[in-house]
């Protein structure tokens, strides 16, 4: 008799919770929190910026709040907003949170091709997360890559700097060939470097 009085209790707690969070138009925030959590697992971003733009609204401390923003924007493509909503935390958010911040964005940076940026971002999670391997691991990504492009930088205007000094080099051979042509075809036995015009020059 007890079991099932309980069970009858457990039951009615239950739906009557589900009951005032569906019917209340305003929920609390750390709900509007898990249930766009839920809708970011399953994919679903939008909703889920929805409901953390809803949490927002009543939320005593939006730190955490502002990193979901951020995340469900990056997985949306939205990278400047994911990097805004980031920005939004400060100094009284927790170590962990602001070295996943971090970290984040240093892998929007080095996605963008900006490698300085991510290096910093990088380093800035490291003394945050000083145990964990994947930012160690794309620190290295983001310095190696940096150099590659330093150096191909350097390469290309080497390259192009030879380039130029042999284009040079084969318009003074050229020109000095015509020259020589025109003196040896015209007849000139002075020994002048002068060009000699036809009479049809068009």
């Amino acid at each position: 008799m007890e079991k099932v009085l309980f069970s009858f209790i457990k039951k009615s707690l239950l739906v009557f919770s589900v009951v005032i969070l569906c019917s209340c138009d305003r929920l609390f925030p750390s709900a509007y929190v898990l249930l766009g959590n839920y809708r970011y697992e399953q994919g679903r971003y939008q909703e889920a910026v929805l409901y953390y733009f809803k949490a927002l609204e009543n939320a005593k401390n939006p730190k955490p709040i502002y990193y979901n923003l951020g995340t469900a924007y990056y997985a949306l493509g939205e990278s400047e907003s994911a990097l805004r909503m980031w920005s939004n935390l400060d100094s009284e958010t927790s170590n962990e949170l602001k070295g996943l911040a971090a970290f984040n964005e240093g892998v929007v940076y080095y996605q963008l091709g900006r490698y300085n940026e991510a290096i910093q971002n990088f380093h800035r999670a490291t003394k945050y997360l000083p145990e964990n391997f994947e930012v160690k691991v794309n620190l290295e990504l983001a310095i190696n890559k940096r150099k590659e492009t330093y150096e191909n930088k350097d390469h290309s205007e080497q390259t192009e700097n030879s380039a130029s000094q042999d284009n040079q080099q084969n318009s003074a051979r050229t020109l000095d060939y015509l020259r020589r042509r025109n003196l040896y075809f015209r007849g000139s036995s002075n020994g002048e470097d002068t060009w000699q015009q036809e009479d049809n020059d068009w």
